[in-house]
């Protein structure tokens, strides 16, 4: 079922989990909080971007509660992201959301590229680092905003450092959102909205990726994409076409 591959994306899935952690609880009362939140988004007044843009703060605790199951080997990121991509492949679908499952396997498929491949540049899954969940820091999203606001670093690598937060937020959030709708959690909702939500997916798809290739996170190449088995179908080349996306695919190869 779509929502038990949410489930696994998220959290849920007792079966990636070695224990009933302390931070295992709040990750799953975090998700409830922020599924109720983004069902609520689809019958305000607000453009749904900007709705899911208010929530973006919770989407960030819920990242930073992920990281530290992670760090604990609490969460396998990988089987996660491998099972929703295979749940959604095979799910059916309603024909009038063939196209956000589309978009959401394509924004799905970017972040599982570039998470991995920032996880492993990183020690967070180390042996010394997982002995201290700590070692990564309680912080609020305005706080990380500031951080990398202060730091260092070259102007336009600050812009992609932002851009890349931002997106893979609104991407995430998009995400979940497109869950509830495609497995019927959140009923007669308005057309406009559904097509909000592919715009949300597809441009911040689009930016993620084009900025984590700038900042060097996204740079395989289509014969390696081959290799490790990652095909676009002839119906996703189609339909890539159709929205614009293969030049988008082509400009990060």
């Amino acid at each position: 079922m779509v929502s038990e591959a949410n489930r696994i994306y998220w959290e849920y899935k007792d079966s990636l989990f070695s224990d009933k952690s302390f931070e295992h609880q709040r990750f799953s009362d975090s998700i409830e909080k922020l599924l109720t939140l983004l069902e609520q988004s689809f019958f305000k007044r607000d453009e749904l971007s900007v709705s899911i843009y208010k929530i973006l703060p919770e989407v960030f605790d819920l990242r930073i509660k992920s990281l530290k199951l992670i760090q604990k080997k609490e969460l396998n990121i990988s089987l996660s992201l491998d099972n929703i991509l295979l749940n959604y492949k095979n799910c059916d679908v309603d024909p009038k959301f063939e196209v956000l499952l589309q978009n959401m396997l394509f924004g799905i498929r970017s972040l599982r590229n570039v998470a991995l491949k920032a996880l492993e540049a990183t020690s967070i899954n180390s042996e010394e680092d997982n002995k201290n969940s700590e070692s990564i820091p309680n912080i609020s999203l305005d706080e990380f905003i500031s951080l990398i606001r202060l730091n260092s670093i070259p102007n336009d690598q600050r812009k992609h450092n932002l851009n890349i937060l931002t997106s893979s937020l609104m991407l995430e959030g998009g995400l979940m959102a497109g869950d509830l709708l495609i497995d019927s959690k959140v009923k007669d909702v308005y057309s406009s909205k559904i097509e909000e939500l592919n715009q949300i997916i597809i441009e911040n798809t689009q930016l993620y990726g084009s900025s984590a290739k700038k900042l060097g996170l996204f740079n395989q190449s289509k014969k390696a994409r081959k290799n490790k088995n990652i095909h676009k179908t002839d119906d996703e080349d189609r339909l890539l076409s159709e929205l614009g996306i293969e030049d988008f695919l082509k400009s990060i190869d």
